[in-house]
């Protein structure tokens, strides 16, 4: 069976299904148990979701057969009649279509209004991505600089900002803000905002931001979730911001006490509508941990890197190496300053690994010990391989 004939509307069992998934997706069999599916577009590819005994469902991305669809795995099956209340049209990637208006279940947009505050790279890329491909939903804006909020409106990204009485209208709201003032704002504004609403954070750190807002948003009955969209730019604000600068990411949910399996389920529709390719559920530990390897400290190494003596004259002697290392040299240092004193702990374990096995390869090349020194790169060298594939 191929992709197409799955976006009938049609629901099958999972062991039905099984049996007629595309090739691409056996690895992915034996991590599935018995559902519904239903195969609709989206932008990324084919994403596996399960759900398991109502809990909450865990993102699996398999091998992708075709470019333009997704599998859905869920204990409640997104019936043809779910989806007949929603409109697809064609949306400027090739013939993939998107769901464009909310659905008759849950789960399928039921975001109405979304307040963003923070219109810089992330949040103006939100309310970019929100009006492009979820164009039913009303955005409000919040932002300090009065010339940002000018030109979001110019550009119908916001339909309002800074509209203080209008946040009690809000679905969902995204702080797109630096760890401090995302707290700040939540609590300035948890009262404003109705029970029920959403609230998801888009910090880089979860650990110092999650359980001071998981409290607040418990005291006010709303429902909090963190959030890190693995995506960005060496430039910043809103003028750096783009529409398709999530497509293909990881998005990171971290569910707390103040959230639900069916707010993580909705949350991540939400975000595989705007063009996240992956969801990656886990706790604010673990995000911490890893993000302190995959990011801060690849920032900070590239931020060291550049300051050699030896940088200036890299004309005609460099190539992609030179150019993939420093290529997040270029940074906000008042963001990564919090970022990095937030994570401290984290990335300066991190920091200690990779002093440790510089340290070794320094030492061996300073003796002239060939074979040290060969074993250390050809360890390097099978360690990508065996990790990455390539």
């Amino acid at each position: 069976m191929t992709g197409k004939s799955f976006c009938r509307g049609q629901n099958l069992s999972l062991r039905e299904t099984k049996k007629q998934l595309p090739d691409g997706l056996k690895q992915a069999r034996n991590r599935t148990r018995e559902g519904q599916v239903h195969l609709f577009p989206q932008r990324s590819g084919m994403v596996l979701r399960q759900k398991i005994q109502g809990s909450l469902f865990f993102p699996v991305i398999a091998n992708r057969p075709r470019k333009d669809y997704s599998i859905t795995i869920t204990s409640e099956p997104f019936s043809a009649a779910c989806l007949q209340g929603g409109i697809y049209q064609k949306r400027g990637f090739g013939n993939e279509k998107r769901l464009l208006q909310r659905g008759g279940k849950r789960g399928i947009f039921m975001y109405q209004t979304i307040a963003v505050a923070g219109l810089g790279l992330i949040g103006g890329s939100m309310v970019k991505a929100v009006r492009e491909y979820l164009p039913q939903t009303r955005v409000l804006g919040y932002e300090l600089r009065q010339e940002v909020c000018d030109r979001a409106l110019e550009e119908s990204t916001i339909q309002a900002a800074n509209d203080w009485e209008g946040l009690r209208q809000a679905d969902l709201l995204l702080l797109a803000l630096f760890p401090g003032q995302a707290m700040d704002f939540a609590a300035a504004h948890a009262s404003r905002l109705r029970p029920g609403c959403v609230v998801i954070d888009l910090c880089g750190v979860k650990e110092a931001v999650c359980p001071t807002l998981e409290k607040l948003c418990l005291a006010h009955s709303l429902v909090y979730i963190g959030g890190h969209p693995m995506a960005g730019r060496e430039r910043s604000g809103y003028d750096a911001a783009l529409t398709n600068l999530y497509r293909g990411a990881s998005m990171i949910l971290v569910p707390t006490a103040a959230s639900t399996p069916q707010a993580m389920e909705e949350a991540s529709e939400f975000f595989t509508a705007l063009g996240f390719g992956r969801i990656e559920v886990t706790t604010a530990e673990h995000h911490d941990r890893m993000i302190a390897f995959t990011s801060q400290l690849v920032h900070a190494v590239s931020n060291c890197y550049i300051k050699s003596p030896s940088a200036p004259d890299h004309h005609g002697y460099s190539a992609g190496s030179y150019r993939d290392l420093t290529r997040v040299a270029r940074l906000d240092p008042a963001m990564w300053t919090e970022l990095f004193l937030w994570n401290r702990q984290a990335l300066l374990e991190e920091m200690d690994q990779l002093t440790l096995h510089l340290g070794q390869l320094r030492q061996a090349i300073d003796r002239g010990d060939r074979e040290e020194v060969y074993r250390l790169l050809d360890e390097g060298n099978r360690r990508k391989i065996e990790i990455d594939g390539v």
